[in-house]
């Protein structure tokens, strides 16, 4: 099937290569499709796309610290997220694009019982990580806020920084 080929990109990419491969280049007329991706059954989703510009960060931050404040996130575990997240953007922004015009960033996040987790994703080319005390502060102070990172190439291209937050259990009282 033309579409479990491409569950792994992104909603838009995936529409946009169905519509390519199924309908063709020239549309004679309307086509209409819908591509939806569920969320794990046990987890609430939070998804933000916003022009690759850093006047557009304020909005991802201020999106994601609503959307953690309605699930119940402390605040010092939100604060530490949206410094996280704004940092991953911030880079994306900075080293993905160099100067290209019409480009996003993507954040992603999901919150089960146990976690947070948190993916900005962009389509550009980074610059090879290198070991350099004076550069990667942003990714250190990742690090730091965060019981997980990773950065890798992205399979549609581009590159995709996934975060995890721990959240603490429930306490219980023995009642």
């Amino acid at each position: 099937c033309a579409a479990s080929a491409r569950v792994h990109l992104p909603v838009e990419r995936m529409a946009d290569e169905l519509l390519d491969e199924l309908v063709g280049g020239e549309r004679r007329d309307d086509v209409a499709l819908v591509v939806l991706r569920t969320a794990h059954a046990e987890s609430v989703a939070f998804t933000c796309r916003v022009p690759a510009k850093p006047e557009e960060l304020v909005n991802v931050r201020r999106e994601l610290r609503r959307w953690l404040e309605g699930q119940d996130v402390p605040f010092a575990v939100s604060e530490d997220v949206v410094l996280a997240v704004g940092e991953a953007c911030s880079n994306a922004v900075e080293h993905a694009y160099a100067g290209r015009r019409g480009e996003t960033v993507v954040v992603e996040a999901h919150r089960t019982p146990e976690q947070l987790v948190l993916t900005v994703r962009d389509h550009g080319a980074w610059r090879p990580l290198v070991p350099d005390a004076r550069r990667n502060r942003g990714l250190r102070l990742i690090a730091e806020v965060m019981d997980d990172l990773a950065v890798s190439s992205a399979s549609d291209g581009g590159t995709r920084v996934e975060m995890r937050r721990k959240l603490a259990a429930p306490s219980s009282n023995g009642n």
